[in-house]
């Protein structure tokens, strides 16, 4: 039977009781040749508190340590987003095999993948995740019984959603006071990674590593069909090593100016960690420990866009799990207002995928995003706002950007993303004076562009790299 004391091994991993949420669902007497770690949000062998909490887990039981992550079809990832992520963990499976950590991939659905590993597991271990996709994927895994024991482990979070807050938040400034409150806490000196005491090679017999080699082959034909992915061209290089590398430069030379300059998406100050983010490849936690150790003055305005803001998303996507439909995610004065204004069908969808509006700005932030599977933090805000004046419904507006967001960017699918639109369309806002086709909701403006920078500058910058790729697309 395997029995672990939770506190204890939490203590010997450096991971905080609160991360730890053990679901009581499994065989209490299972017995097993190994802990089984599922590997799926974190995919990171450094700075991850599943795979600590796994590897302290497995020396109380002195058993060896398998991972095990499963290549699944998710909704809307295309070829760019599975290489990016297939690339970065092929660097996570040498790190934790050098540590005498077997790790498994597989293609197929989550549950049955690891049910497939779990039945000869003494305990099965996994990240936690928010979107609807993960979570079905969990309580998937939670549907067999002859399992052993099941615990999840927070990963992505730097304060857990539930201290932060217990319910939906209505903005930042209801979580921002909490974060602050318990975040020297949870930014404590990190661990560095342990061994298993128990080793067993043979483990990693049971692994598709072809998956790996073979990582731009594992999306459906009929997206990567698109033309405009055949000419995007991803200019992050995943992995934590790179990733890790970019912010440290970012430190360096641009942290200093970025209260200033975030908002400026010419002046390149943002640190470029929501891909890294996005697929667990870093973790929010060094980011937030390294920028405030190192510069704790000006590390301020980037907590709050990495913590407090990122947080907020995280509240959201938990408290709102029907996130993805306009008449959940979105509070009901701006329901009110939106569904009251008069708006016309300005342009058809194809024409806003393709980037043909009259609205050069816009325009330029949607071939950012295709470019380069990212769009300034600024430039989405603007073009979310622009998606929601030109459609008379703003259900099939919410969807729209939604949609687009999600099969674009490599950060989309994210809570992130899905906060991003939503606020867009009033979530965690106030109302504002009426205007037309935003009525009480925010708007934003291109003479406001013009304002807080050189738009021209940026859109021209963006049909320069366009139209030296044009060719390209039939």
């Amino acid at each position: 039977m395997a029995s672990i004391d939770i506190a204890a091994v939490c203590e010997r991993a450096r991971v905080d009781p609160s991360l730890v949420r053990d679901t009581n669902i499994g065989n209490t007497s299972a017995t097993g040749g190994y802990v089984l770690l599922w590997m799926q949000k974190a995919q990171r062998a450094y700075d991850n508190p599943a795979l600590d909490f796994a590897v302290e887990t497995a020396n109380a039981l002195d058993l060896p340590l398998l991972v095990v992550f499963a290549l699944a079809d998710y909704p809307s990832a295309t070829v760019h987003h599975i290489t990016f992520m297939l690339e970065g963990l092929k660097e996570t499976v040498h790190a934790l095999r050098e540590r005498g950590i077997a790790f498994c991939i597989r293609r197929g659905a989550p549950g049955a993948i690891v049910r497939e590993f779990g039945i000869d597991a003494a305990i099965i271990i996994g990240d936690e995740g928010r979107t609807i996709t993960e979570l079905e994927w969990r309580r998937h895994l939670l549907a067999y019984p002859e399992l052993p024991r099941r615990i999840f482990v927070e990963t992505e979070a730097v304060v857990p959603p539930k201290i932060a807050c217990s319910k939906l938040a209505w903005s930042a400034a209801q979580l921002r006071p909490r974060i602050s409150a318990f975040l020297p806490h949870f930014l404590e000196a990190l661990k560095s990674p342990d061994s298993p005491q128990r080793i067993d090679a043979s483990l990693n017999s049971r692994s598709d590593d072809t998956l790996l080699k073979r990582s731009s082959e594992h999306t459906d034909s009929a997206r990567s069909a698109n033309p405009l992915l055949r000419f995007q061209r991803i200019e992050f290089t995943p992995g934590y090593a790179v990733g890790m590398n970019l912010f440290r430069e970012f430190l360096d030379q641009k942290l200093s100016r970025y209260a200033e300059y975030r908002n400026d998406p010419n002046s390149a100050a943002q640190s470029d960690m929501s891909p890294y983010l996005h697929f667990g490849q870093v973790a929010a936690r060094r980011l937030a420990r390294e920028a405030l150790r190192l510069h704790p003055e000006h590390a301020q305005a980037y907590i709050e866009e990495l913590v407090v803001r990122r947080e907020l998303a995280i509240n959201f996507v938990t408290y709102c799990p029907d996130y993805l439909h306009f008449e959940s995610a979105i509070p009901a004065w701006a329901k009110d207002s939106l569904n009251a204004t008069t708006r016309k069908n300005m342009f058809s969808k194809r024409d806003l995928e393709f980037a043909r509006t009259d609205d050069p700005f816009w325009n330029a932030a949607q071939l950012e995003m295709i470019l380069t599977g990212k769009m300034h933090n600024y430039m989405r805000m603007y073009w979310g706002k622009k998606i929601l004046s030109w459609f008379s419904d703003p259900h099939e507006s919410y969807s729209f950007a939604i949609e687009m967001n999600d099969r674009y960017s490599l950060d989309g699918r994210d809570p992130n993303g899905y906060a991003g639109v939503a606020w867009c369309f009033g979530r965690h806002d106030r109302p504002w004076p009426h205007r037309e086709d935003f009525g009480n909701v925010r708007s934003m403006t291109p003479d406001g562009l013009r304002r807080k920078f050189d738009a021209d500058l940026y859109a021209e910058r963006m049909l320069k790299v366009y139209n030296a790729r044009k060719p390209e697309v039939s």
